[in-house]
């Protein structure tokens, strides 16, 4: 997925992340210009020296021998649902129980979603993506039964009676990393120092 550039180059996000606007504010010796690409995209910009450094959900599905990494948080991804679902008995989501799912998701969210579903669909399995306005409509239709919402950690309620949240298996801690190139490691580490000693 790949929501367009908005403003030139340098730090990379394929998410709209505190920690990149933090890095565009505070590191005087990197460009940072925060523009939102695919992974992909990330990955060809930080090889041919576009990109100081990429924000990714995820890890690069390429070689990273010419990159370091780091994590810098975990998103945690479970199923928010009514206690009428079928599901909500289960103490952890499997993956299978995704194919064919109705997912509620949330219009501020697409971007993470995307990126989680992009990997679900490797593993065999397709749920049903269905675009809501915002978080509020999204939690008022799964309480209505319309649909169940993917969560990520932070981003909804989470005292609702009438709704329960249920891990999904083997996306519970779910990266976002940090990559540069091994070419640039003395300016970019410089930098981020830099921004350590500013904050």
């Amino acid at each position: 997925h790949s929501s367009g550039e908005c403003t030139p180059r340098r730090v990379g996000p394929n998410d709209t992340m505190s920690s990149s606007g933090y890095l565009a504010e505070n590191s005087p010796l990197l460009k940072t210009k925060c523009y939102r690409s695919s992974s992909r995209g990330i990955y060809r910009d930080l090889l041919t020296d576009s990109c100081d450094i990429g924000l990714v959900i995820g890890r690069f599905n390429a070689d990273t021998s010419s990159l370091n990494e780091l994590v810098v948080d975990e998103l945690r991804v479970a199923l928010v649902l009514p206690l009428n679902h079928p599901l909500a008995s289960k103490e952890i989501i499997e993956l299978e129980d995704l194919d064919g799912l109705d997912l509620l998701v949330s219009e501020d969210s697409l971007e993470k979603t995307d990126v989680i579903v992009q990997w679900i669909v490797t593993k065999g399995f397709e749920p049903v993506l269905h675009p809501v306005r915002n978080t509020s409509s999204a939690v008022l239709q799964a309480e209505l039964g319309l649909g169940v919402l993917l969560h990520f950690s932070g981003t909804i309620l989470t005292g609702n009676s009438n709704l329960v949240i249920r891990p999904i298996e083997a996306l519970e801690k779910w990266p976002v990393m940090m990559y540069w190139s091994k070419d640039n490691e003395r300016q970019v580490v410089s930098a981020l120092t830099a921004s350590l000693h500013t904050a």
